[in-house]
């Protein structure tokens, strides 16, 4: 299928996550692009942090996006995700908490408006000729003990297409984590796809 190229791509691009998560973005922009045409190009970005205590770790974020898929509105399927790498051994009584935060942004004019499809999600340019930078409300997805990995996907949305101003989409994605045994801390990292 000529529409996988690039969505491949995404997936193998989501390395810091593992190839379990990678292959599960994959999938599911693969899922989500079924019914567009192929895409040209696509976008990445990730962010690591270490967490300053033995044993803990690292915090990984990451964001991808397709490249647009053009029509009167204009769709980029996208994922974000977040992975704590860590071979700590806990107790019974240790939780934690890992979630990924992410909004998308682009410059539009003239009431055209951005959603990422989840609820009421969006954002809108006033009625006005000049180019404004608008960003979507944020939206979450987490996992609790046992789980190291968290993905979230869906689809950003500009519409009217004529109002985007090209080449300013963009998902941001930020990794957060907490913990039972580190309660005065909150660990976080952001990439931007």
């Amino acid at each position: 299928m000529p529409q996988e190229k690039g969505f491949i791509m995404i997936s193998r691009k989501l390395r810091g996550v593992g190839a379990l998560i990678a292959a599960a973005v994959s999938a599911s922009l693969l899922v989500l692009a079924s019914q567009t045409t192929a895409a040209a190009s696509d976008a990445w970005g990730d962010g690591t942090q270490s967490i300053p205590a033995p044993g803990f770790g690292r915090l990984v974020a990451e964001a991808a996006h397709s490249s647009p898929q053009k029509g009167t509105a204009i769709t980029w399927p996208f994922a974000a995700a977040a992975a704590w790498n860590a071979n700590m051994v806990l107790r019974k009584d240790q939780t934690y908490r890992l979630t990924v935060t992410y909004y998308a942004s682009a410059s539009l004019r003239t009431g055209a408006s951005l959603s990422i499809g989840v609820g009421p999600k969006s954002g809108s340019a006033g009625w006005s000729s000049s180019w404004q930078n608008i960003k979507t409300a944020s939206s979450e997805a987490y996992v609790m003990k046992p789980g190291k990995q968290v993905i979230a996907y869906g689809s950003a949305v500009v519409t009217p297409g004529k109002d985007y101003r090209s080449n300013t989409f963009a998902v941001i994605a930020t990794a957060t984590f907490t913990c039972s045994w580190d309660t005065s801390r909150q660990y976080t990292v952001s990439a931007a796809a």
